[in-house]
């Protein structure tokens, strides 16, 4: 289950407001511009061009971190991000080539690792966030015992977040997507899930959060059967980033009758319905 599609910040905010304290002001502001970048690569029409983007700037921001010795934290916090993105545009364009689960199996060592010599309460906010990216990410190739384990713990450390006053969009569309996904016997809750992008919206103090937060609304309420209320939000989603295809992308499934988050789960059955559908409408 490819549960993520993960997201950036645009905004330069003050490391009180959104980082933990250890973090300097230079490294603050390199996670975001990373996360600025991630939202970039939503502009390019197909996902070959987006990539070889992504894996460039990745290539800077190694070379910068090596000549500007940011905590090591902040290091595998960029990298995370950068390949949760590399990933998302690999996966579309070959799901099962080797290289793509290399990509995020070989990530998500490094995360568990980290994880394991440093508890979560000392962990910084972007750094969680990141990992358990990576971590939901990677559970098409884990074992369910697995899956059950860190599903499990990336709740507990995302309600750790919310108790300890983080509130970061991101936070809460990843709290969305968890409740959308989890099965009902396991906490799981469409409705929830809603509350939680729909909060995205409100309180994000970026445009990632704010744009993220819309597209994943608007396919809670396709869900629900509110084509009105689905249209209204990507709307606003647009309206933060003109000419991105990524909206264009959740349109193109919508109209065949699917939402992309069912997309993202069951992506081959999905993308073969949506041809299947165009198709037979370009027949007709």
């Amino acid at each position: 289950m490819k549960n993520f599609i993960a997201g950036t910040l645009l905004a330069l905010l003050s490391a009180s407001a959104v980082f933990a304290d250890e973090w300097n002001q230079y490294e603050n502001s390199v996670i975001q511009n990373i996360l600025q970048i991630r939202l970039n690569s939503r502009l390019y029409k197909n996902y070959a061009d987006a990539l070889n983007y992504i894996q460039a700037e990745h290539q800077k921001f190694s070379e910068d971190a090596e000549r500007n010795k940011i905590c090591d934290e902040a290091r595998i916090t960029g990298d995370n991000l950068f390949v949760f993105e590399e990933f998302h545009y690999m996966w579309e364009i070959n799901p099962e080539a080797d290289a793509t689960n290399s990509l995020i199996l070989s990530q998500l060592d490094s995360v568990l690792k980290w994880n394991d010599s440093h508890p979560a309460a000392e962990r910084n906010d972007w750094y969680n966030l990141s990992a358990y990216d990576i971590i939901n990410s990677s559970i098409p190739n884990l074992k369910m015992s697995k899956v059950m384990k860190l599903g499990l713990e990336g709740k507990k450390v995302y309600n750790m977040m919310l108790e300890n006053g983080c509130e970061k969009g991101l936070l809460y569309i990843n709290l969305g997507l968890w409740y959308y996904f989890a099965p009902a016997f396991g906490g799981g809750s469409k409705t929830k899930a809603a509350e939680y992008f729909s909060k995205a919206t409100q309180t994000g103090r970026s445009d990632f959060e704010r744009f993220f937060g819309f597209v994943y609304l608007s396919q809670v309420e396709f869900f629900s059967g509110k084509k009105n209320e689905c249209e209204t939000s990507l709307n606003a989603a647009e309206k933060i980033l003109p000419g991105n295809s990524f909206t264009e992308f959740v349109r193109h499934v919508n109209v065949a009758g699917f939402s992309y988050i069912e997309y993202t789960d069951k992506r081959a059955k999905i993308q073969a319905a949506v041809e299947k559908y165009y198709q037979e409408k370009n027949e007709k």
